[in-house]
C-alpha cells in the first residue's frame, strides 16, 4: 500500500476536493511522485484533474 507522506497533506486535500475520494486522491499523488500511471476502471473520478492526470482507463469497466 502506498500513501503520500505527512508533508503532502495540502496536495492530498486539494486532490481529494477534485476527485472526491481519499483512496483515489492518494493513488494519483503516489503515481505522480513515482512517475507512473494509475490503472483504473473508474477513470471518471479523475476527470477534474488537469490533463486528466496520469490515468490509464481499463476500457469497458467505466
Amino acid at each position: 500500500m502506498l500513501a503520500p507522506g505527512p508533508e503532502a497533506w495540502r496536495a492530498l486535500a486539494i486532490t481529494y476536493e477534485t476527485v472526491g475520494r481519499l483512496d483515489a486522491a492518494s493513488a494519483v499523488l503516489s503515481a505522480i511522485d513515482l512517475g507512473c500511471d494509475v490503472l483504473t476502471g473508474q477513470s471518471g473520478l479523475y476527470a477534474g484533474l488537469v490533463g486528466s492526470g496520469p490515468i490509464i482507463s481499463i476500457w469497458g469497466l467505466d
